[in-house]
């Protein structure tokens, strides 16, 4: 591979003005990875799969169908718990008079 290659060990000695021991020990890390990430993740060449197809985002749409909704239920509760407060005298409002 490209990557193993001197040529490109020298060119990033040249670009990252490294030294030649810290290069080669960068190119000789590699990070542990289970068989069953090299599986999904890599071809049997070694290449990375192409990156998978996004769906449609319905961004407005997703907003709208789950605001709409919570916003009425949280509405119910506060008009019930409030009702239900000042049924039990928890928190009547007083008219005060000044």
């Amino acid at each position: 591979p490209l990557f193993r290659s001197g040529v490109f060990q020298l060119f990033i000695m040249a670009t990252f003005r490294c030294s030649p021991r810290l290069v080669s020990h960068l190119f000789r890390l590699r990070a542990p990875a289970s068989s069953a990430v090299k599986r999904l993740a890599y071809t049997k060449t070694g290449a990375l799969h192409p990156r998978p197809e996004k769906g449609p985002v319905l961004g407005l749409t997703r907003v709208v169908v789950l605001t709409i909704p919570f916003l009425y239920v949280g509405a119910l509760m506060s008009k019930y718990g409030a009702a239900w407060l000042e049924e039990k005298n928890i928190f009547v409002p007083q008219d005060d008079d000044d």
